[in-house]
């Protein structure tokens, strides 16, 4: 009898932090969020419009509190949320 060992992590529970909006282009589909930690977050105009928001949302130096999960490429919001 053999034993199967999967060599793929578990996705880890999505973090949150609050940011600002670096930048967003709107023909490209995506944009970033500066951290206090000086990590730069992925948002993707597909989490945009899953969440009901369009690109004008995404205004340079907005205060947004993202979740996040580390993927091979980095850091993508998998939600976002603007502070007042």
């Amino acid at each position: 009898m053999s034993t199967v060992i999967s060599m793929t992590p578990r996705a880890a529970s999505p973090l949150s932090v609050e940011g600002t909006v670096k930048f967003y282009l709107k023909d490209k589909g995506y944009g970033f969020v500066t951290t206090p930690f000086n990590k730069d977050v992925m948002v993707h105009a597909n989490l945009l419009r899953r969440l009901g928001l369009d690109d004008k949302a995404m205004q340079v130096n907005r205060k947004v509190k993202v979740l996040y999960k580390e993927r091979d490429r980095g850091l993508v919001a998998t939600d976002i949320s603007f502070v007042q």
